[in-house]
C-alpha cells in the first residue's frame, strides 16, 4: 500500500462515490476493480485507485464481493444518506470522509 496524501484521498474517493452512483451500483449493478480504474481516472492516479477503494471498504461506504472474474464493489445501501451528502460536496476538503477514515484507522 502506497502512502496517499489526504487531498488525494479525498479526490480520489469522491470521484469512485460519483461513479458507482452515476452507474447505480447498489448491490446487482456492482462493478470490477479494473472499470472502475478505466473510468476517467488521470494516469498518476490510476495506482492509487484500488488502495482508496480499500479504504473506503473498510469505512463501509463500499462493499465489495467475490465473482469468477475477481473482486465486484458496490455502494452500501446503509450509507446511503451520508454518499449522497459526499457526493454533492463541492470543495476539496470532505469533512465526511475524513470523519469515517479516522473512525477507522
Amino acid at each position: 500500500m502506497t502512502k496517499i496524501k489526504k487531498s488525494e484521498y479525498i479526490i480520489i474517493s469522491k470521484k469512485i462515490i460519483r461513479l458507482l452512483l452515476r452507474e447505480t451500483c447498489w448491490g446487482k449493478g456492482s462493478m470490477y476493480l479494473d472499470n472502475i480504474k478505466r473510468s476517467g481516472f488521470k494516469d498518476y492516479e490510476v495506482p492509487l485507485v484500488e488502495d482508496v477503494i480499500n479504504g473506503l471498504v473498510k469505512q463501509g461506504l463500499l462493499m465489495k464481493k467475490k465473482h469468477s472474474h475477481g473482486w465486484k464493489y458496490y455502494l452500501n445501501t446503509k450509507k446511503r444518506t451520508k454518499l449522497f451528502m459526499i457526493a454533492k460536496e463541492i470543495n476539496k476538503t470532505s469533512f465526511l470522509i475524513m470523519s469515517e477514515m479516522h473512525e477507522h484507522f
